[in-house]
This record gives C-alpha cells, sequence and structure tokens, in this order.
C-alpha cells in the first residue's frame, strides 16, 4: 500500500519557501500572501490565496507531517507520508505566529489615516487622542476623539486625569501611555512630548 499524501509537484516548493520566509520573522503574513502570489502560488481551484487562507497554511501540520483529527481520535500523530516542511520549522513558525518569537518585521507605529495620533492632546483633559473611525451615511470620517475608557460625563480634569492614570496602572504593556501621564499628573507636559514622540 503507498503513501496516504503525495505532494503537489507545482505548490509544493511554494509552501515550502513561504514557511521559509516567514520563519525567518522578517515578513508579516500580508506580506508573505503578496510573495505567494508573486511566486504562482493559489489554492487548488487555481485561484489566489486570501489572507485567511494563508493564515491556515503557516498553521497546518499536516506539512509537517502531524496528522491531528480529533473527530476520529487523532491527536499528534505521524502520518504515513514524508513532510513537506521539517518539524523544528513548523515550529519556529508557529512561535512567529503567536509573538514568542522575536519578529524582525517592520511594524507600522501609526496608520496613515490618523498622523496626529499621540501627538495631539485633549486642551480640557489633557489627554492623548486615540484614532477612531466614524461611519457617515455617505463616508467613512476619520476623526480623532479621546480614548473610549474615559467615563461618560467627566469633565472634571482631575478626575479625568486620575481615569487615565488607573487605566494606564492596569495595562503594564502601554509604559508610554503610562510615562505620559505621570507627566501629565506632575505637570511637566514639554518633557513628556518630547520623551513619549519615540
Amino acid at each position: 500500500m503507498g503513501k496516504s499524501l503525495v505532494p503537489d509537484p507545482e505548490r509544493a516548493p511554494l509552501v515550502r519557501r513561504a514557511f521559509d520566509e516567514y520563519a525567518t520573522g522578517r515578513f508579516t503574513k500580508q506580506e508573505i500572501l503578496e510573495q505567494a502570489t508573486t511566486w504562482g502560488l493559489r489554492n487548488r481551484r487555481g485561484r489566489s490565496l486570501s489572507s485567511q487562507a494563508i493564515g491556515m497554511l503557516l498553521r497546518n501540520q499536516l506539512y509537517a507531517g502531524i496528522v491531528d483529527v480529533p473527530e476520529y481520535g487523532v491527536r499528534g500523530r505521524r502520518g504515513d507520508f514524508g513532510p513537506l516542511i521539517p518539524e523544528d520549522l513548523f515550529y519556529r513558525v508557529q512561535a512567529v505566529l503567536s509573538g514568542h518569537a522575536p519578529s524582525i518585521a517592520p511594524r507600522l507605529r501609526s496608520h496613515p489615516d490618523f498622523p496626529l495620533r499621540n501627538f495631539v492632546r485633549c486642551e480640557s483633559l489633557r489627554a492623548w487622542t486615540h484614532r477612531q473611525l466614524v461611519q457617515g451615511p455617505q463616508r467613512v470620517l476619520r476623526v480623532l476623539s479621546l480614548p473610549p475608557w474615559l467615563p461618560s460625563g467627566q469633565r472634571d480634569e482631575g478626575k479625568a486625569r486620575g481615569a487615565v492614570h488607573r487605566r494606564t496602572r492596569t495595562t503594564p504593556a502601554n509604559a508610554r501611555l503610562h510615562a505620559v501621564t505621570q507627566g501629565i499628573r506632575a505637570g511637566d507636559l514639554e518633557g513628556t512630548e518630547s520623551s513619549c514622540a519615540r
């Protein structure tokens, strides 16, 4: 009896290349999708891959020779076919996908539609503005607004500053905003602007 899965001679090298490129951490999923499209990688129907399809491709254990079919009680078994990619490459890609591996892909720090985000403050509350899309009847309006987590109807500047400070303390990953609010509380607005614009 032969092997149950045989690699597609046209698609297999392109799938392998997509895994190799993504494992470097230099590219985002969208960039890998664009590259794979230029290489000629298509789905089984001959259509271009979608962003969802490239994500599913990069998470597919079958390429590493691992069969996982919970409906039939099969979990993490070696297939009776040769893997398309090495298992360590598959797990490196999973680490990049989950954010556990350092990625050197450039991240878009600011959205081009919101060039003033984190540079403009509300005059009365002295809080940084955040991006927000407002749906209009004819178009999408791009506006800057106060953070949605500020309590509605709160106009007292002291209470609002406290709300900003409490929010930043509950999210330690947002150290930059925490530094800004510390500066706001201390009244040192020029110092926080220059140090947080980085």
